[in-house]
């Protein structure tokens, strides 16, 4: 089999597999699980996060944070804790989304392992996997506050206006998906998160998929 051909053959298994894995994420049955988190390494109080159950920030993504009321994206009810401050690996800014009807974040890539920091653990509600299109899949799963998968950190988070109120700890869960999924939707009026951020996938499972299909054209065409 000359190169030209070979290299053909990979392209066709590799987009194959990209079209495959496109159709089973936006179709699957996303089940979700929440566990708290077994270790962090943070800066301090107000500091950055350099690392979540041994995995380091340098491993993970933020994505795209964004609040929904009454079926329009809202900044928020509070201008100094905007949804976008969810978009980062630092206690030093939050979100707010009181009076919101949900809480979103995609993510430009496919994950399973989804980690968020949030103020206090104690905001209750439900949690649903989204799609490529960031459309809802699978069932919703619901969580209460203070209940054991909210794990806290020791450090304090950003507390609205500056200088004034109550610190408020950060506490951590991960959320664990059994496919993947391209993100994540609160529906949690309250719920005040830290940071949201995604551990972005070891490539071995893709490579060796992609392998496995161009050694079955190699073989349909030898």
């Amino acid at each position: 089999m000359n190169t030209n051909k070979s290299k053909k053959l990979y392209l066709c298994a590799m987009a194959g597999l990209g079209v495959l894995s496109t159709a089973f994420i936006n179709t699957a049955f996303a089940d979700l699980t929440l566990a708290p988190l077994s270790g962090w390494d943070i800066t301090g109080n107000y500091g950055n996060v350099l690392s979540l159950n041994g995995i380091p920030t340098s491993g993970m993504i933020v994505g795209t944070t964004f609040f929904t009321d009454n079926g329009t994206n809202h900044p928020g009810f509070s201008p100094t804790e905007p949804a976008s401050n969810a978009d980062d690996f630092s206690l030093a800014t939050t979100a707010s989304a009181d009076q919101m009807d949900y809480v979103t974040t995609r993510f430009l890539r496919d994950v399973t392992r989804i980690f968020i920091l949030e103020k206090n653990g104690n905001d209750s509600g439900l949690v649903q996997g989204l799609d490529i299109n960031g459309d809802p899949i699978g069932n919703s799963f619901a969580f209460t506050g203070g209940a054991a998968y909210w794990a806290n950190t020791g450090f304090m988070s950003h507390q609205v206006p500056p200088g004034a109120g109550t610190p408020q700890l950060a506490y951590g869960a991960i959320i664990t998906s059994d496919v993947p999924i391209y993100g994540i939707r609160f529906a949690a009026p309250g719920i005040d998160p830290v940071s949201i951020m995604a551990v972005i996938p070891e490539p071995g499972t893709v490579a060796l998929l992609g392998l496995g299909g161009l050694i079955l054209l190699r073989r349909n065409h030898s």
